[in-house]
């Protein structure tokens, strides 16, 4: 079971931001999913601009990494434009940081 408390707490410090409730919805239900063993082959973000896309995108990265024990090489993230996965890849390294057991040298966001 997610511990909400400790999940925000990590990523105040990686990050300095908190999911919203409706973020939170869906990281509730891909931590779910990922503690059940059922297979988590991927998840669609899709929205308007501006919405968090990328940010539920950099929580879902942290929740499965250091929440659910996923390593990085197992996490591909596609996106439609550059300039959004070169920005994923910077918050991924921030997120990889504050791990114990970083993985810096996967790249996982691709366009």
């Amino acid at each position: 079971m997610l511990d909400e408390l400790k999940f925000k707490a990590f990523l105040q410090e990686a990050l300095n931001r908190t999911p919203d409730d409706d973020q939170m919805a869906v990281l509730r239900e891909i931590a779910r999913v990922a503690e059940s063993n059922e297979a988590l082959n991927y998840f669609r973000v899709g929205a308007s601009a501006g919405s968090g896309k990328t940010t539920l995108i950099l929580f879902a990265y942290a929740l499965l990494r250091k929440f659910c024990g996923v390593h990085s090489n197992q996490i591909v993230i596609l996106t439609l434009n550059t300039r959004i996965s070169n920005k994923i890849n910077l918050e991924i390294k921030a997120i990889e940081n504050k791990l114990e057991e970083p993985e810096l040298s996967d790249v996982c966001a691709y366009t």
